[in-house]
C-alpha cells in the first residue's frame, strides 16, 4: 500500500523476504544515528537495494519480476517499522544523501575464494571455517556473520580479503545477494 508519507509491505509480497534480509544491515546504533542519520536508510538504486551500518552492507539485485505497479520507487527510504509480517517505510528529508556504497565492494580478481554451502553445515560451523580462511589476525563479528547467513536458505561463497582494510565478501550462490562484513584487526 502507498500513501504519500509511506509504503508498507506485507510478509506476501514477492520481494518481502529479500528485503527484510537486507534491511537486517541498516544501523541501529542511536550514537552512529545522531552523527549520520541516512545509515538507517534503504537506498533503492535502479539495481539494486543497500543498506549498511558501517561496519557492515547488504545488498541485493532488485532485477526481480515487477507485478502489476508494485515495486519500491528509486532513492532513499526511511524503515519506520521492521518485522518478520510487515515493513514500512518512509521517506526521509531530501537533503539526506545516501553514501557511494559502489566504491567499497572489492573486484572479484584477486580474491581468495572459499565455497561455503549452507545446507551442509550449521552457522557456527560455518563461520569457523571463515575465521580460519583468514590471516591469524584478523577476526569477525558473528553476529554479524550469522544475519547474513541464517535465514536465507542459500549456499554462499566467501572471500577473504587481503589485507584489514577490505571488507570480508559473502555472495550468494544465486549472485542476486552480497554482503560485506568487515573484519577485525586483532594484533
Amino acid at each position: 500500500m502507498y500513501t504519500a508519507k509511506a509504503i508498507l509491505i506485507e510478509k506476501e509480497e514477492y520481494f518481502f523476504h529479500k528485503l527484510y534480509w537486507v534491511l537486517k544491515a541498516r544501523c541501529s546504533n542511536e550514537l552512529s544515528l545522531s552523527q549520520n542519520p541516512v545509515m538507517e536508510c534503504l537506498l533503492v538504486d535502479e539495481d539494486e537495494w543497500v543498506c549498511s551500518d558501517g561496519h557492515r552492507m547488504h545488498i541485493a539485485n532488485r532485477n526481480i519480476s515487477r507485478k502489476g505497479n508494485r515495486f519500491l520507487p528509486e532513492g532513499l527510504l526511511r524503515p519506520l517499522l521492521v518485522t518478520k509480517q510487515r515493513i514500512i517505510l518512509q521517506y526521509p528529508p531530501t537533503e539526506w544523501k545516501y553514501p557511494n556504497y559502489k566504491q567499497v565492494i572489492p573486484s572479484v580478481e584477486g580474491r581468495i575464494g572459499y565455497q561455503l554451502i549452507r545446507k551442509t553445515n550449521p552457522v557456527s560451523g560455518l563461520f569457523s571455517q571463515v575465521v580460519k580462511a583468514l590471516k591469524p589476525s584478523y577476526g569477525l563479528d558473528y553476529k554479524f556473520f550469522k544475519g547474513v547467513i541464517l535465514g536465507s536458505g542459500e549456499e554462499w561463497n566467501f572471500f577473504a580479503p587481503e589485507n584489514v582494510t577490505n571488507p570480508v565478501v559473502l555472495e550468494s550462490e544465486s549472485k542476486d545477494k552480497l554482503a560485506l562484513v568487515m573484519p577485525i584487526d586483532m594484533p
